[in-house]
């Protein structure tokens, strides 16, 4: 049946026949629980476990007699080992001696002369804070206390001032906490040292993938055929199948299923293609980061739809739109490995990307040899009025980006002088159908 305690309000569940009542630690924390046993002078055996981890706390008249945990280090022989207290021979020893007796174990080594009881006591001390501070930490679990106790437990030597035990373990767990907000690097050292490393340009940026090299140097020569750049884009089957996958969807609506290579490059364009190529390899850069790379693509992909649509309203160049609406968060996959450090939050992480994505992917860019166009895009899609060149497209790249992020086109407005924006909201209409594109892609 449910009662409350009128420590903490909280539902424990009490069985009567048995003696012992149980719950969820998360509701009624231990140092909740070990004060109700001291206050009301219980006598019994607290067992707490959460995911597969088991301790038990045992109490006489209020007071601590005994841990044990089936942790690795919170063992009494570890415990004695660790401090020299006692050697293995003796612990074994000693168990093995009081079971033989039936008396308890820490009652025969202060018997035998083996260890003394202020030695003893210490040692438990030890024991219980740690045990006791590592449950803190837990997120979950449950206990039970029973009013009985194992006969070689009971009545021991020791009585451990239950209170104290609380009030130590808090504060070690106190302390560990703020050791490790200390050795946590701050936001704003990191920032400070990636800003730096961007600004001198000293960014890990990968080399080109083989299969772009490749297609860079078939681009130089003279007679290049669309079977030429077929043949290395067919080595990698993974890339085929998403090109495959962009020019069949319903967003480029062909008229009957293009299944060849060939006839994508010829409908999507070659430029289209070769984005797809860039994007594809980028994906593999940060395999750590494979759901965020992919929130990543997926975006992109949407904001490259998007930009094209705007592109035909406007009379651009549609293509051009799309490359440059699909690479214009490229910076973002490369930064995922730059700030790769644990102690990174997910808040530093997003203000990092947001902040240097265009500066690092305009250095990859350089890097990758991309045209100037794409390299403006990329790194002046959030500031189109900032442009040297390009100013069309770019704002046409920017307005795309805003909607694909699901916010108001009309704050673009006073960013953009060369859009008319009757013809961008007309494509809105339609952006439900498109992101259904996106997702049946990526």
């Amino acid at each position: 049946m449910p009662v409350i305690s009128k420590y903490s309000c909280n539902i424990l569940y009490w069985y009567p026949d048995m003696n012992k009542i149980s719950g969820d630690i998360s509701l009624m924390p231990l140092p909740d629980l070990l004060q109700w046993a001291e206050t009301s002078r219980k006598s019994g055996t607290l067992s707490v476990s959460f995911q597969g981890t088991s301790k038990a706390f045992y109490l006489q008249d209020g007071k601590m007699i005994f841990i044990s945990s089936q942790k690795e280090g919170e063992r009494l022989g570890e415990f004695f080992m660790r401090t020299g207290r006692l050697s293995p021979g003796q612990i074994e020893q000693g168990l093995r001696e009081s079971k033989h007796l039936g008396c308890p174990f820490t009652g025969y080594l202060i018997e035998h002369g083996i260890i003394d009881k202020q030695a003893l006591e210490q040692v438990l001390q030890g024991l219980a804070e740690t045990a006791f501070s590592d449950v803190l930490t837990w997120e979950g679990g449950s206990f039970e206390f029973s009013d009985t106790i194992p006969p070689l437990i009971l009545d021991g030597p020791i009585r451990l001032n239950t209170s104290f035990v609380i009030f130590q373990s808090v504060r070690m767990f106190d302390e560990a906490l703020r050791d490790k907000a200390e050795q946590a690097p701050k936001a704003g050292d990191i920032i400070k040292q990636i800003a730096r490393q961007i600004g001198e340009g000293k960014v890990d940026i990968p080399t080109v993938p083989d299969i772009m090299a490749k297609l860079n140097s078939a681009m130089t020569k003279e007679n290049i055929s669309v079977h030429d750049i077929v043949k290395i884009l067919m080595a990698d089957q993974i890339l085929t199948s998403k090109i495959l996958k962009v020019v069949n969807s319903a967003f480029y609506s062909p008229s009957g299923e293009i299944t060849s290579l060939q006839q994508a490059i010829i409908f999507m364009g070659l430029k289209s293609v070769l984005s797809i190529v860039t994007v594809h390899t980028l994906s593999s850069i940060s395999p750590g980061n494979a759901e965020e790379v992919k929130e990543i693509l997926r975006h992109s992909l949407l904001c490259a739809f998007v930009a094209k649509k705007i592109a035909i309203a406007l009379r651009l160049d549609p293509e051009e739109a799309f490359v440059c609406g699909l690479l214009h968060d490229i910076g973002k996959t490369v930064m995922l490995n730059m700030i790769a450090d644990p102690g990174v939050t997910p808040d530093m992480k997003k203000e990092l990307l947001d902040e240097y994505h265009p500066q690092v992917g305009f250095i990859l860019g350089n890097a990758w040899n991309f045209s100037e166009v794409i390299r403006n895009t990329i790194k002046y899609h959030h500031a189109p009025q900032e442009a040297p060149a390009n100013k069309k497209l770019i704002e046409t790249v920017y307005v795309a980006n805003v909607i694909a992020n699901g916010r108001d086109v009309m704050e673009t407005v006073h960013n953009c002088s060369n859009l008319d924006f009757d013809k961008i909201n007309e494509i809105l209409v339609n952006l439900d159908s498109i992101k259904d594109s996106v997702m049946a892609i990526i």
